[in-house]
C-alpha cells in the first residue's frame, strides 16, 4: 500500500470521515493477499518505497491482469516487466491508464509515458550499452527500472525532511530527471538550474545563493561541471547517472570547499531501497569509501521519526 494512502486512510478515520471497520477491511489484505494463485506482497511499498514487482512472464493474461489492478488500487505506479503486447491489451482494457513500452516489455501503471521529443528536450547524458541489437531489450528494461526507481516519489518526504532538518543551511538538490526535479522545484517553492536555463539566469540564481538570498537550489546535471558555490554545505542526491563514480566525486566536491565559518558540510543520496536505484548508489560510493570517506546507511523509517529541526548521528 502507498505510504499516502495509508496516510490518507488514518486521517479519514481520525476524522470520522470512515469508521474502524471498513479501515480494517481495507487494510486486512497487509501485508499479503493470497489470491489463490499468487500472494500479493502489499507491504513492500511501506518498506522500501516501491510496490512489488510483477514479472508477467509465466503468468497467463488473466493472472497478470488480476495482479496489477489489485497493485494499482492501493499503489499510485505499478510496474510489470516481461510483458507481450497480447498482454498490455489485455490488460488496458481493465486499466484505461496503463501505458506500455514494448522494446523494454513493460507496462507501467500511474506514470504517463513520454514521448522521445520530450525525452530529449530534457538535456539527458545517461548511456546504456549493450552487446548487439539482440540485447536491446534488456537494456530497455534496465533503463526504464532504473528511471522509475530514482523518480521514486516517495522520497518526497525523506527529501522535506532534510531539508526542514538545514532549513538554516545553503542547500543543493540536485537530480538526473528534470521532472522529478521540477516537482521538487515547485513543492519547495526554490528555482531550478538545468540545461535548459540561460547563462543569464544561472548566474543571476547563482549570485543570489552566494548572497544568501536564496538558501535551497535545485539543480541537474549541471553542477557536475564548473559550479562555483562556496557556500553550499549541504548536498542532496536525488537521482544520478547509473553507477557513475565520477559523478558522484563531482557532486560531493561541491560542498567540500572551506567554509568561511569552519561548518561541517553533508552530503545525502536518497535511494529506494531494493531495487536497481540501490545497486547503483551503492557502486557509486564504493570509491569514495575506497579514498577515506564514510557513508552513514539510514532507513528512511528512523529519518522520518527523527526531530524535524535535529541533527542526524554521525
Amino acid at each position: 500500500m502507498d505510504i499516502d494512502i495509508l496516510k490518507s486512510l488514518l486521517e479519514q478515520v481520525k476524522d470520522g470521515s470512515v469508521d474502524v471497520d471498513d479501515a480494517m477491511r481495507r487494510l486486512r489484505s497487509l501485508p499479503y493477499e493470497d489470491m489463490g494463485f499468487a500472494k500479493i506482497d502489499n507491504h513492500r511499498h511501506l518498506r522500501t518505497g516501491f510496490p512489488e514487482v510483477v514479472f508477467c512472464q509465466g503468468k497467463t493474461t488473466e493472472q497478470v491482469c488480476e495482479i496489477l489492478k489489485r497493485l494499482s488500487e492501493t499503489n499510485k505506479c505499478v510496474l510489470g516487466t516481461r510483458a507481450s503486447p497480447a498482454v498490455f491489451r489485455a490488460v488496458s482494457e481493465q486499466i484505461p491508464d496503463a501505458s506500455y513500452s514494448e522494446m523494454a516489455r513493460i507496462i507501467t501503471v500511474g506514470r504517463p509515458q513520454r514521448s522521445e521529443d520530450e525525452l530529449a528536450q530534457d538535456n539527458k547524458y545517461v548511456m546504456v550499452l549493450c552487446a548487439g541489437t539482440a540485447d536491446l531489450p534488456v537494456a530497455e528494461e534496465a533503463a526504464e527500472r532504473y528511471r522509475l526507481a530514482a523518480a521514486n516519489p516517495a522520497k518526497l518526504d525523506v527529501l522535506a525532511r532534510l531539508c526542514a532538518m538545514h532549513r538554516e543551511d545553503n542547500v543543493l538538490i540536485i537530480g538526473q530527471y528534470l521532472d522529478q526535479l521540477r516537482i521538487i522545484s515547485e513543492m519547495f517553492q526554490a528555482p531550478i538550474v538545468t540545461g535548459q536555463t540561460s547563462i543569464r539566469e544561472r548566474e543571476r540564481l547563482y549570485d543570489g545563493f552566494r548572497r544568501g538570498e536564496i538558501k535551497l537550489l535545485v539543480v541537474s546535471k549541471v553542477a557536475n561541471f564548473a559550479l562555483d558555490l562556496p557556500e553550499a554545505n549541504v548536498a542532496i542526491q536525488v537521482s544520478g547517472t547509473f553507477g557513475s563514480r565520477q559523478e558522484e566525486a563531482q557532486r560531493l566536491g561541491r560542498i567540500l570547499r572551506p567554509k568561511a565559518n569552519g561548518g561541517q558540510a553533508h552530503f545525502y543520496s536518497v535511494v529506494t531501497r531494493e531495487t536497481s536505484d540501490q545497486d547503483f548508489a551503492a557502486n557509486r560510493q564504493l570509491f569514495l569509501t575506497e579514498q577515506g570517506y564514510r557513508y552513514t546507511i539510514l532507513d528512511a523509517t528512523h529519518l522520518l521519526s527523527h526531530r524535524p529541526n535535529g541533527r542526524l548521528p554521525n
